[in-house]
């Protein structure tokens, strides 16, 4: 009853308005439109009032919601090798540069954004794009316009990387898909839009990254382990691999990001430090905890900029950072978004392949 009489209580102070307002198609390429008919009360007492503008939203092959940072992107293309009868579907951001008048003349860096177990089995492309940052938050605008960069996310069938150190043909597929990127003959861009119908991309092979959360930075660790010289620099959020499979990374370039509360990458990377400095690696472990409030607001990062920039600065190959109460889950939610992180991936280089 009392739940009951707060429904109608409820419903008394605000008005009812339909979640899904009248759709007219326009003339412009049948992208519907929508307009909002009835003037809408938030919770707390803010009204917007109706209006005869015409609203657009993410286009026939969107799924008609615009999203910053993601309507860009060119979802499901597939890599395949026919020979070995196999595929791999993923998701590009094309830099506007390149989407510009001559901009095939150009060479970019390539950032390959692996994402977790969360978004396999059932998962769409752009699941991939909208469960987490991991690739979408290098192809904001603002960010992009410090790092312009192909970004290229698979979307995967099924976990990739499990607990035991198994993993599946997807990763190996993974680097194939970056491998046939830097053959620069990539020519796939919708052949709708002329900005980019049959324009070939070109990578530099000296900047190639790669990044993931959870699951993606298992695969991302183990790439750079198994193909070392391909990959200029890694960023490890909140992933891990046994010591023994990782012993190539002694001569690369890293940086990882765990919490405190993280009861697997943790312990686990902790174990693979004397492990790369036997193997000759210059390792930056720093024994203070990162305090995670200073990551928020993102353009307040002054003081986090000048913690992390000063243990980069200590000339480690490989940086192992942790910040202090924050767990698995809410690695993802956070790490992404410092700044001198992003900045340090691309200043990585690789020799001329």
């Amino acid at each position: 009853p009392m739940i009951m009489e707060t429904i109608q209580t409820a419903k008394a102070r605000f008005p009812t308005v339909p979640a899904m307002p009248p759709m007219e198609k326009s003339t412009r390429a049948g992208t519907p439109l929508a307009t909002q008919n009835a003037p809408v009360r938030t919770m707390r007492g803010a009204v917007y009032a109706a209006s005869a503008k015409m609203w657009s939203n993410a286009g026939d092959r969107g799924n008609s919601v615009v999203i910053r940072g993601v309507d860009a992107w060119e979802q499901s293309h597939w890599w395949w090798d026919d020979a070995r009868s196999t595929w791999l579907e993923y998701s590009i951001y094309l830099p506007k540069s390149f989407l510009a008048p001559g901009g095939e003349t150009k060479a970019y860096p390539l950032v390959l954004a692996v994402t977790h177990s969360g978004t396999s089995y059932d998962g769409t492309c752009a699941q991939t794009l909208t469960e987490q940052c991991i690739a979408t938050i290098w192809s904001l605008p603002e960010n992009q316009a410090e790092h312009e960069c192909v970004v290229v996310t698979p979307r995967y069938e099924r976990t990739t990387m499990n607990d035991y150190w198994e993993h599946t043909n997807d990763v190996e597929n993974t680097h194939r898909l970056v491998e046939s990127l830097l053959r620069n003959g990539w020519n796939y861009g919708n052949p709708n839009l002329p900005d980019r119908a049959d324009k070939v991309l070109r990578i530099d092979p000296t900047r190639v990254y790669c990044t993931g959360w959870s699951m993606g930075a298992m695969t991302s660790l183990w790439l750079m382990a198994k193909h070392p010289g391909v990959y200029a620099g890694g960023l490890i959020i909140a992933g891990q691999q046994r010591p023994a499979d990782m012993v190539a990374l002694a001569q690369q370039n890293v940086f990882i990001i765990t919490g405190s509360e993280d009861g697997k990458a943790t312990p686990w990377n902790e174990k693979c430090v004397p492990a790369w400095r036997q193997a000759g690696a210059k390792v930056t472990r720093p024994t203070e905890l990162l305090d995670p409030s200073l990551i928020f607001p993102i353009d307040k990062q002054d003081k986090l900029t000048k913690q992390v920039e000063g243990h980069l600065a200590e000339g480690g190959n490989i940086t192992f950072l942790t910040f202090d109460a924050v767990d698995h889950m809410g690695s993802a939610r956070k790490f992404f978004y410092i700044g001198a992180a992003r900045d340090w991936l691309f200043r990585q280089r690789t020799a001329a392949r």
